[in-house]
């Protein structure tokens, strides 16, 4: 009989700590993804050699944020930029039956989103230096609530633009590197490291108010601030931006009847221009 989402878990916790794991926040989507292509080389007289690739562990999950996922949130960006490093976390996944442990693991990637009506989501991309079978899994209790929309706030230059929607990317670019050292017996086809490419951070907002900033100046503003606030009412997280640009011009597409229209805006972060914290 197949087992159902009531019995997936997903927690997190710091690489190297005394476990104590966090739930992340309320999973309602992503993927458990271990990687392990196969490689075919063909040679002469039609002969055919197969053999495994290298191994990367990742998992993606997609939650709705909860005090349990702002600590996961703040790992996403480095202690110090460019040569800062990203916090090392390990994640139990999988199910009542089957349960994976990955170790030494950073983000790869996060999107937050916020919207009317909707609480504030993460998607994360989580890579791994290696993984195992952990036996049964089991679900970490969620001690919080959601971060819900009229619990947040969105300025650009210190102004509200009736912001009706948002997205952030924070790309740091992780690339899984292989080598010829020395093998561990059953860890030959892990990454030997994870390497850290520069930082990306990008935002797309949907106004509803026209935004003042001039995009056909010869000198277009680079220095624009923006900050993003959400709180359950004890809990805070707060993104504040700096250096940022303006990209992609504006876009307003036309609606009938009564619709609103809504301007969207596209903007593109210096790398270490971003701050994250309560």
């Amino acid at each position: 009989m197949p087992e159902t989402g009531f019995v997936q878990a997903f927690k997190w916790d710091e690489q190297g700590a005394e476990p104590s794991y966090n739930s992340g926040g309320l999973i309602r989507g992503g993927s458990l993804n271990i990687q392990s292509p196969d490689n075919r080389r063909l040679g002469i007289g039609g002969q055919a050699l197969w053999s495994a690739g290298g191994i990367i562990p990742a998992v993606a999950p997609q939650v709705d944020v909860t005090e349990d996922t702002l600590p996961l949130i703040a790992h996403a960006i480095r202690a110090s930029y460019p040569a800062g490093a990203l916090t090392a976390v390990m994640c139990h996944v999988g199910t009542a039956a089957h349960d994976w442990l990955l170790e030494n693991a950073v983000i790869r990637q996060l999107t937050l989103a916020g919207a009317p009506e909707q609480p504030l989501s993460a998607t994360f991309d989580i890579v791994a230096l290696a993984c195992g079978e952990a036996g049964a899994g089991a679900v970490e209790p969620e001690v919080g609530g959601a971060l819900e929309y009229y619990m947040g706030a969105v300025t650009i230059g210190e102004s509200p633009y009736d912001c009706r929607s948002f997205e952030v990317v924070i790309n740091n670019n992780v690339n899984p590197r292989f080598n010829l050292d020395t093998k561990v017996a059953d860890s030959a086809r892990f990454p030997g490291s994870l390497s850290l490419g520069a930082e990306e951070i990008s935002l797309r907002f949907n106004l509803g108010s026209h935004l003042t900033y001039d995009v056909l100046a010869d000198t277009p503003a680079r220095n624009i601030a923006a900050v993003i606030s959400y709180t359950d009412g004890v809990n805070t997280l707060t993104l504040t931006f700096t250096d940022l640009a303006i990209v992609g011009g504006k876009q307003m597409p036309f609606v009938g009847g009564s619709d609103d229209v809504l301007w969207d805006l596209a903007l593109q972060g210096a790398p270490g221009s971003l701050d994250i914290g309560p």
